[in-house]
């Protein structure tokens, strides 16, 4: 078999010695001595190598790797360190994925003996490159923590309405850095005036021992924190500011510009985020979040986190942060951030706790959850309880279960009005559509119909399952985790609620292509075998009633979804387009029906 090769090429950070160019001129004459014929480079540059997930060019190599045609047979890394500071177990799965389409792993400088013994040398390199990892992860803990305590900004975006100002290691201001919605930064000098403008993903060059501090950015930004706090303190809810805010036109922290995941709106979670902020009483504050991947921050030390925890944003108990009290300019009095903290806690408690919506539509008590669509704004409806100030005559409060636009929730009237629908009657009228369709198939007659549908059916989708199809939804799905790890990459305390219900959103769509594949891979199973499938049919139609009348929610969840692709509200004139399966069988999925449904009737 002919050596042809691939080189992969990856270094952790812009300032290592061993650059990527360095590698690739090792990989290459290293491989022109032994007869390898490399024919592509795969390259993840400046990115850390303890996981996997978050480079991009070794996952599309492992894609490209298994798929059908792959014209290389073997991968030239410089050493194990460069394939990644992985555990063994991942770095051994992601070699055996290579291994059963025949394609070798070969570390050109780590002169292995090419027999037996590579087995019980390979780990103990992998794990000897893991654990430096782990003891620098330590190092720069201790590091951060010794900065912290000092009061210094530790990267990252600042809050909204601070800008960094940076010093040198004498001390002496030299420039100040200004975040633009649009992700671009401004550079400017100590007294205020613009120096220049860096390009979205351009980073700043700075001295190891230059350190920065939170500094109030221009006044309109700072007016507009104060403003938040005031109008929190009058009596305006997070939405209703949000809301208020949108209407005047007033440019949110970020904009579509910095990611297609915004809009130039304020949101709920935005407003909430700047009113528990500590930094704008201009105390300095650190490790309220855990990002690490091997270490956490408790009293001030390195605590191992738990494997199945890594990659996790991890929330620190509040004995953990570190609050330097007076480390910059304040741009709220501190009596009104301690004001507004105790007006926060009492109304989570008198709404029975913090009810942050995270759109988790597989949990939520809500039937139509992940369904419902706003034909206004384009937005997921989700669902809204209501308390009423009457209480029954044995004293529990009266609730009330509607569904709401997503959109004027999150963003208010600007973006959607706000219209309410009861949660009972629009159940109710799906409900009864869907039982419709069931007792077609369940009355007298019922089974030569459904038989002569499904004829019908597998007939006239013969395009249904073919190589292409299937090829299409198979590669959505692989770009499902590189958009993720885009998402995970912008995650910060300010958008956090909002990437949620983003990634939300995808693992929805990635629910959706599976089960399209699924479906297009079953017509090849159901063609030619329709007394079977009418069958199955048959029987998921009388689980209907048996569900709806014993099982639990969550089983009456997934048997809707087996009959409604998606449910379209026009909120205003009270009605709903529903797209409902002829029958629940995956080879008619796309030859659903549409009827009307008056909301109440």
């Amino acid at each position: 078999m002919k050596k042809i090769a691939i080189a992969y090429l990856r270094r952790s950070t812009d300032r290592q010695d061993k650059s990527i160019e360095d590698q690739r001129k090792t990989i290459t004459t290293w491989g022109q001595a032994h007869g390898f014929d490399i024919v592509k480079s795969y390259i993840d540059d400046a990115i850390s190598g303890v996981v996997t997930d978050d480079r991009k060019s070794f996952q599309q190599m492992i894609r490209d790797a298994r798929e059908p045609g792959c014209k290389w047979n073997n991968v030239l890394v410089y050493d194990v360190k460069r394939f990644g500071r992985v555990d063994n177990d991942e770095a051994g799965y992601y070699r055996f994925l290579l291994r059963q389409v025949r394609i070798d792993v070969i570390y050109v400088a780590e002169n292995f003996a090419g027999d037996d013994s590579d087995d019980l040398i390979r780990p103990v390199k992998q794990w000897q490159a893991r654990q430096e990892s782990k003891d620098l992860s330590k190092v720069t803990i201790r590091g951060q923590v010794t900065l912290a305590e000092l009061g210094w900004w530790l990267g990252g975006t600042p809050p909204y309405g601070f800008d960094l100002i940076y010093f040198d290691s004498a001390g002496k201001p030299y420039m100040i850095v200004r975040f633009l919605e649009d992700g671009r930064k401004e550079v400017l000098a100590p007294d205020g005036h613009s120096q220049r403008i860096l390009p979205k993903g351009e980073s700043l060059t700075i001295s190891k021992k230059d350190h920065s501090r939170l500094y109030p950015s221009k006044p309109e930004r700072v007016a507009i924190v104060v403003r938040i706090f005031r109008m929190y303190m009058s009596g305006f809810g997070t939405f209703a500011i949000a809301d208020r805010l949108n209407t005047e036109g007033l440019h949110s922290p970020r904009n579509e510009q910095w990611s297609s995941i915004y809009d130039g709106r304020w949101s709920a979670s935005t407003i909430r985020e700047i009113l528990i902020n500590p930094n704008y009483v201009g105390d300095s504050v650190w490790n309220r979040k855990t990002l690490g991947k091997f270490h956490r921050i408790s009293k001030r030390e390195a605590v191992a986190r738990l494997a199945v925890d890594r990659n996790r944003i991890g929330y620190n108990p509040k004995e953990d942060w570190i609050i330097v009290p007076n480390t910059h300019a304040s741009l709220i009095p501190r009596e009104q951030f301690v004001q507004a903290e105790k007006l926060r806690d009492s109304r989570d408690e008198r709404c029975g706790g913090a009810s942050f919506r995270r759109g988790r539509a597989k949990h939520s008590p809500y039937l139509l959850s992940g369904l419902l669509r706003c034909g206004n704004c384009g937005r997921a409806f989700q669902g809204n309880t209501r308390t009423k100030g009457k209480r029954r005559k044995n004293g529990e409060p009266i609730r009330t279960s509607y569904y709401v636009c997503g959109g004027y929730v999150a963003k208010g009237t600007a973006v959607c009005k706000r219209i309410l629908i009861r949660q009972e009657r629009l159940d109710k009228a799906v409900l009864d559509q869907i039982v419709k369709c069931v007792s077609r198939f369940t009355n007298e007659g019922g089974q030569f119909i459904l038989h002569r549908e499904i004829e019908q059916s597998l007939g006239h989708s013969k395009a249904k399952g073919s190589d292409g199809e299937v090829a299409d939804v198979r590669k959505r799905l692989a770009e499902i985790p590189r958009k993720a790890d885009a998402l995970l990459e912008l995650i910060t305390a300010a958008n956090r609620e909002f990437i949620d219900a983003k990634l939300v959103s995808l693992r929805e769509e990635r629910e959706s292509l599976q089960a399209r594949l699924a479906e297009a891979e079953a017509h090849k199973a159901t063609t030619g075998r329709v007394d079977a499938v009418a069958a199955d049919v048959l029987t998921i139609l009388s689980e209907f009633e048996n569900a709806f009348k014993k099982g639990p929610l969550e089983e009456q969840k997934a048997l809707i979804r087996r009959f409604v692709q998606e449910i379209a509200l026009d909120a205003e004139k009270g009605r709903a387009v529903v797209r409902i399966r002829k029958f629940p069988l995956p080879t008619s999925a796309g030859s659903g029906n549409a009827f009307r449904l008056v909301a109440g009737a």
